[in-house]
């Protein structure tokens, strides 16, 4: 009898060593595939960033790139992308308007900018006004029609509200190198949707 017992406590560590390796094993498949999976982590203010602005024709343009939709309290990364197609560029000007009761600009990221000189990064949060300008030196920057935009800058919002948020582009300009003429023919607006958390 005293044998049997023992037989049987042996037999329950070995099934009890059994689920915990297997259990352990399972967790290193799982954590394995979660870090192959690095999208499942970021937030979607992010998506836009990915999703280069790509013309199919020659043209001059500014164009916004947004996520499709945020929570209210959560960022946002709106992309500003610049086409000069028809000839060399030099200075920018992006002048943005946004509904200062559904976002807050938290600040700008440029590292990834092809803006070497900037004279204004600025925004006002009550008026719901953005201003960014800035300059490459000659002979400028010039972009292939069919390629990816230039990135000029992100902006960081964050959402306020939920609510419809338009992002319009004001008084606007690409500056030709060779004669500062402004030579902007198209601008891409952008919206996307704050939704309640």
């Amino acid at each position: 009898m005293e044998e049997l017992l023992t037989g049987l406590k042996l037999n329950r560590k070995g099934v009890l060593t059994l689920v915990i390796l297997t259990g352990v094993l399972l967790g290193l498949v799982l954590a394995v595939y979660l870090v192959g999976q690095r999208q499942i982590f970021q937030p979607k203010a992010y998506e836009s960033i990915v999703q280069p602005v790509i013309i199919s024709g020659s043209e001059t343009s500014l164009s916004l790139k947004a996520p499709q939709e945020v929570q209210a309290g959560q960022e946002a990364a709106v992309v500003v992308y610049i086409h000069s197609d028809s000839d060399p560029s030099n200075l920018f000007a992006a002048k943005i308007k946004f509904p200062a009761d559904l976002l807050k600009v938290e600040g700008f990221k440029t590292d990834r900018s092809f803006i070497t000189n900037w004279a204004s990064q600025s925004f006002d949060n009550s008026k719901g006004t953005i201003t960014l300008i800035g300059g490459v030196p000659s002979p400028g920057v010039k972009t292939q029609a069919g390629e990816e935009g230039i990135i000029m800058a992100e902006i960081i919002f964050k959402a306020q509200a939920a609510g419809l948020v338009n992002l319009t582009l004001g008084d606007s300009a690409i500056f030709r190198n060779s004669d500062n003429a402004n030579i902007l023919t198209t601008k891409r607006e952008a919206s996307f949707e704050s939704k309640e958390e």
